[in-house]
């Protein structure tokens, strides 16, 4: 199954999905993140990789939003890419389990641009629920 959208202006689309993630190490868990990433076809783009990441000073601190930062900085690759999924996920607790096609039949079904999940733990800020 090929995941496609047409768009009235341009013509029609494939789409592509890309997971990206941030780890400042090569472990075990990121090694098995792009492992089934590999066997779902999915391709991995890592961010943070041999940068210090100081994680006990960010839950103490407003240096929380390393992450975010890292993300900021390095998007800009992406821009203007009208045929490409992007999915952001944690590689140290997470592996994929669904194909690339399912991923995107699904994502395409919420009819959006953007879709959000999350964790009942929100930090920095428990009000933010």
């Amino acid at each position: 199954m090929t995941i496609y959208y047409i768009d009235e202006t341009n013509g029609i689309f494939f789409l592509e999905l890309t997971a990206i993630t941030i780890a400042p190490d090569e472990t075990d868990s990121l090694t098995r993140y792009q492992y089934t990433a590999d066997k779902n076809g999915i391709k991995t783009k890592v961010y943070g990789l041999g940068h210090a990441w100081r994680k006990a000073e960010e839950m103490t601190c407003t240096a929380g939003g390393y992450k975010v930062n890292v993300l900021r900085d390095s998007l800009g690759e992406f821009t203007n890419r009208q045929d490409l999924v992007l999915i952001y996920t944690d590689s140290s607790d997470a592996v994929f389990i669904e194909r690339r096609k399912d991923i995107l039949s699904k994502f395409k079904s919420f009819d959006a641009k953007v879709v959000f999940a999350a964790d009942n733990f929100i930090w920095p800020d428990p009000k933010l629920k």
